[in-house]
């Protein structure tokens, strides 16, 4: 690294780092939220020293430069679930973080693992909808955690204040994390060297000292002085281990060993996949911003070992941050040296204001979460929403479906959990895909007597076709021919057999793909045809030449002309797989044409 670089980088380092500290703060509030607020500042420094050392580590190793990871809202969400899952079974709070810590450490082998596998591109088989209520319900469930603080009652649900303690809430409390929102909100973005969060953090801590110390109003629990050497003396992993299994008393007794077990495995996996989803997602935005190539395996890989020495150390978990690699961008980042130097310059920033953030209230951090949780909230859901309330879309179905997922996983995140959510989302979006690509798979039906062939034929020949023409019909078929659509073209061709047609034309030049089961009931409509003695034509299926020559060995029709089909080398998606379930060499493949007309004139020289 040349120091010209490192000196250019220095500007956009600082401001990496400043959008650090707020977030750091957030972060670790969320993530110890369970144990109370007495654990506020326990919560805020295994944030910070994830901060420091996850972004240090992912900043010189990550093979994107410009991506900065840290502590996110998605990880810390999940390490307060597992927290709250072992508190809810009575453990102690050392226990709770100890079954927390191991979470984190499995997390950082599912990455590891996703990233041998080359896994990293998994997101890509998320539906859009999905990923827009993930991200719904993470800033929902951030903003529900704060949201007690911000009313001057720390520590009790939403629920309880609303039916039987609105009496209590404090509008001193109120006022200053208002203050915060509404300056984060209106600040964000209009100043580019320093960001709205710490501006307004700033200014709603400066209100409140005002009130309190000036005015004499109540008092509200403050961050406390965090000293950066006492990062490092956190017990480790194994520390709280032992403390954990101590505490049982016969460690050696399988139930006491294996009772909890769940909970670190089911919040690791989880932990896992959500940080994982985050991760590539961030480094795939961000190559498509600097055009620079994305090995999502090898984030992974990196993210993976440093979550694993997260958990051995006592720190949050880390994934990819957009809002802070954006930030260094927009701030005119042109090296790795942006990256790792907003770690270093967030851990000198800190060392020079601890005295600054120990006396940070908490009403001012949670009303900083209410304003990022609100800005974190999907613009193009929102704008879906309210476009279908107020009627302004000509064909509201058209998203109405995206926004049902979207609002499913959001009220299953608020309900159960985040992978419960993504879980149902996916499964609610397969079938929503199922059921409108098993539409009505005809297009139209009409019968020769309408429509003939563009051979030129004698007055007494067209006479007869207009009075024989009903024995051949076409079927134009659309879309796919799956087994979620196969019915109604079985009981369309059966009426047309049943009415005297003789020869049935399944045209598929608007058939977009074919499976297992589209070939099964074209090898039933067939057999159907044949016992009404008629035969079933294809057209517009473009045969593959190998397996067309081995075919036409097996089953010589000397009396085809040549123009019935064409022959070419490219391989023909619909026709293999025609081919590997036997219905080429059932219908005949002289009974497959290039067009529909082919097979036109084809059926009016056998009629007549």
């Amino acid at each position: 690294m040349k120091f010209a670089d490192i000196r250019r980088d220095f500007g956009p380092a600082c401001v990496g780092a400043l959008a650090t500290l707020p977030q750091a703060v957030a972060y670790g509030l969320i993530a110890v939220a369970p144990l109370g607020p007495d654990w506020a500042a326990f919560g805020i420094a295994t944030s910070v020293g994830s901060s420091i050392l996850f972004g240090l580590i992912t900043g010189l190793w990550g093979p994107n430069r410009f991506m900065i990871s840290g502590p996110g809202a998605v990880t810390a969400l999940m390490l307060a679930s597992a927290i709250a899952a072992a508190l809810g079974r009575g453990y102690e709070p050392s226990q709770a973080l100890a079954l927390a810590y191991v979470s984190i450490v499995i997390a950082g082998l599912f990455q590891v693992v996703a990233g041998w596998l080359r896994l990293g591109h998994v997101t890509s088989y998320i539906p859009v909808p999905v990923l827009s209520g993930f991200a719904n319900a993470s800033a929902l469930l951030v903003m529900i955690s704060a949201v007690p603080t911000v009313l001057g009652l720390p520590g009790l649900p939403l629920g309880d204040i609303a039916v039987a303690n609105a009496h209590a809430i404090n509008p001193w409390a109120v006022t200053v994390g208002g203050v915060t929102i509404v300056g984060l909100l209106v600040l964000d973005g209009r100043i580019k060297v320093v960001p709205g969060a710490v501006i307004a953090l700033a200014v709603g801590s400066a209100l409140y000292h005002l009130g309190t110390s000036g005015l004499g109003l109540s008092a509200a629990p403050l961050i406390g002085y965090i000293d950066l050497l006492d990062l490092w003396r956190i017990p480790p992993l194994w520390t709280a281990g032992d403390a954990w299994l101590a505490s049982f008393g016969n460690p050696a007794s399988p139930n006491a060993l294996w009772r909890a077990a769940d909970i670190p495995l089911l919040a690791g996996l989880s932990m896992g996949l959500l940080a994982s989803f985050y991760t590539v997602i961030c480094s795939t935005t961000l190559a498509l911003r600097t055009d620079e190539p994305c090995d999502a395996n090898a984030e992974l890989r990196v993210h993976g070992v440093t979550n694993v020495l997260m958990g051995g150390l006592g720190f949050l978990p880390g994934n990819g941050s957009p809002s802070r690699s954006a930030a260094i961008l927009d701030a005119g980042a042109t090296s790795r040296a942006a990256n790792y130097g907003s770690a270093i310059v967030f851990a000198v920033l800190l060392a020079a204001m601890a005295p600054l953030v120990a006396v940070l209230p908490l009403w001012a951090t949670a009303g900083m979460l209410i304003a990022t949780s609100l800005q974190a909230f999907d613009q193009g859901t929102l704008n879906n929403i309210k476009n279908i309330v107020m009627q302004k879309l000509p064909y509201p179905r058209v998203v109405a479906g995206d926004v049902a997922v979207t609002v499913v996983v959001i009220v299953t995140a608020l309900a159960f959990d985040l992978i419960a959510a993504v879980g149902l989302g996916v499964f609610l979006s397969v079938a929503l895909f199922v059921l409108g690509m098993g539409r009505n798979p005809i297009r139209r039906i009409y019968q020769g007597s309408r429509i003939h062939s563009k051979i030129h034929r004698p007055p007494e020949q067209i006479q007869r076709l207009e009075q024989e023409g009903h024995r051949i019909a076409v079927i134009e078929i659309q879309g796919a021919l799956f087994f979620g659509s196969c019915a109604k073209l079985l009981s369309e061709a059966q009426t047309l057999l049943n009415g005297g047609v003789e020869f049935l034309i399944l045209d598929f030049k608007h058939l977009t793909s074919l499976d297992s089961t589209g070939s099964t009931k074209l090898r039933t409509l067939s057999l159907m045809c044949k016992e009404a003695g008629g035969q079933l034509m294809i057209s517009y299926v473009e045969p593959e030449r190998r397996t067309a020559r081995a075919s036409r060995t097996q089953s010589p029709t000397p009396s085809a002309p040549p123009d019935c089909r064409r022959t070419q080398s490219a391989p023909r998606w619909i026709w293999l797989v025609l081919h590997a379930n036997a219905i080429t060499d059932l219908i005949g493949v002289d009974w497959f044409f290039s067009d529909t007309d082919s097979a036109l004139a084809r059926s009016e020289r056998l009629l007549l």
